[in-house]
């Protein structure tokens, strides 16, 4: 019976294998930044979403705006959400799912 405490080979073996999971522990460190720029790069990659109410009152409380723009802007911002919410979702591709059809309007 060989038992690991009575090991001849000393610490040797213990450092090699604290070595290893150590660098193990770095080159995640290191994995991960890169896919977190990575995504980070992606996002702001994408489209804007252009101005958001939060915008729009910073531009008035500076003075960017009088109060009539920024009424008149809020009320546009407002009506658009109210559209886009108002939007079925549509699948890339513009294909939705034949479970969503009724089946007096399926045709594949």
């Amino acid at each position: 019976m060989h038992i690991l405490a009575q090991d001849d080979g000393g610490y040797g073996s213990a450092i090699f294998w604290s070595a290893v999971i150590i660098g193990l522990c770095i080159a995640m460190f290191f994995l991960v930044n890169i896919v977190r720029k990575k995504v980070r790069e992606d996002a702001d990659a994408g489209p804007s979403a252009g101005f958001t109410l939060a915008d729009l009152r910073d531009l008035h409380r500076a003075g960017k705006m009088t109060d009539e723009e920024f009424e008149k802007a809020k009320a546009t911002l407002i009506d658009a959400l109210k559209k886009a919410a108002s939007k079925p979702a549509v699948p890339p591709g513009g294909r939705t799912d034949p479970a969503d059809v009724p089946l007096d309007r399926y045709d594949p």
